[in-house]
C-alpha cells in the first residue's frame, strides 16, 4: 500500500457522522487543516503533499468559498461557494511542485494591482495562485493570466471503494448520509431573504437540489420530495 492510500485508508476512517438530537444522523465535512494535523499526528512524513496529490488525483473533494478570474482573449471571473474543481487542485499542485512558486506574479490584462504571489496556506485552510503564460506577450493568441482565491476549505466524506464477488466495483460503507437540515435551512433562508416565490412543491425541489449539487452532493430526486413537498406545506403556512 503506498503513502496515499495509507493517507486515504485514514481520513476514510475518520467520524464524518454526527448524531441529531432526534436521533437522526447528519454527515459533516472537516476542515483542510484539521485532516492534514490528523495526519501528521498518525505519523505521515508530508501529510500536506498527501492531501494535495489526492484531490488532485480526485481521490478527495473538498468545498469552501472562491474567486477566480482568467482572461485569454476575453475577460472571465466569478465567485461563489461550493466544489472546488479538481483542474484547480492539479494546477496547485503542479505550481507547488515547480522551482517557479515562490516568484511573484504581475498581470497585464487582469485588474490586479501589485505583484500576486502563490499561497498554499492549508493551516488557515486557504490557498491563492496566479499565472501567466511565460514568454509571450500579452497580444498573443494563445497568453493567458488566471487568477484563483480559496478560503475556509473543507474535505467532503470521501467515498469507501470495495468490489463485489462478481468483481465490478461499487460504493461499501454505510448509506451516504445527506445533509438535509442545513439544505433545507438554507432554501428556507433564500425565501424568507429574497424574493423568491415557490408556487408548488417542485419550486422547491430544485433549490434543493441546486444546493446539494453547489456542495457536492447528488440525491435522488425522489428523496429530495418529501422534504419539498414539507417545505413548501410550511412556507405556506407562514404566508397564510
Amino acid at each position: 500500500m503506498t503513502d496515499h492510500q495509507s493517507a486515504l485508508k485514514l481520513i476514510q476512517q475518520l467520524e464524518w457522522e454526527k448524531a441529531a438530537p432526534d436521533g437522526s444522523t447528519f454527515e459533516v465535512r472537516r476542515s483542510l487543516s484539521e485532516v492534514i494535523n490528523q495526519l501528521a499526528f498518525e505519523g505521515f512524513a508530508n501529510p500536506s503533499k498527501a492531501v494535495l496529490d489526492l484531490l488532485a488525483d480526485g481521490q478527495l473533494r473538498a468545498v469552501g468559498l472562491y474567486h477566480w478570474e482568467s482572461a485569454r482573449l476575453e475577460h472571465f471571473s466569478g465567485e461563489g461557494s461550493g466544489v472546488i474543481p479538481q483542474s484547480r487542485w492539479q494546477k496547485i499542485r503542479q505550481i507547488q511542485q515547480s522551482k517557479y512558486r515562490f516568484l511573484k506574479v504581475s498581470f497585464v490584462i487582469l485588474d490586479f494591482e501589485g505583484e500576486q504571489p502563490f499561497v498554499w496556506d492549508w493551516q488557515r485552510d486557504h490557498v491563492t495562485y496566479a499565472t501567466v503564460s511565460e514568454g509571450l506577450h500579452f497580444t498573443a493568441l494563445e497568453y493567458e493570466e488566471d487568477y484563483f482565491y480559496a478560503s475556509e476549505i473543507e474535505i467532503q466524506r470521501p467515498e469507501v471503494a470495495t468490489t463485489s464477488n462478481s468483481g465490478s466495483k461499487n460504493t461499501g460503507g454505510r448509506p451516504r448520509v445527506y445533509e438535509w437540515e442545513r439544505a433545507v435551512a438554507a432554501v428556507a433562508l433564500s425565501w424568507g431573504n429574497t424574493n423568491w416565490e415557490p408556487t408548488k412543491p417542485a419550486d422547491v425541489a430544485e433549490r434543493l437540489l441546486e444546493w446539494f449539487s453547489k456542495n457536492g452532493q447528488e440525491p435522488a430526486n425522489a428523496a429530495v420530495k418529501p422534504y419539498a413537498k414539507m417545505l413548501f406545506e410550511e412556507i405556506q403556512a407562514v404566508k397564510d
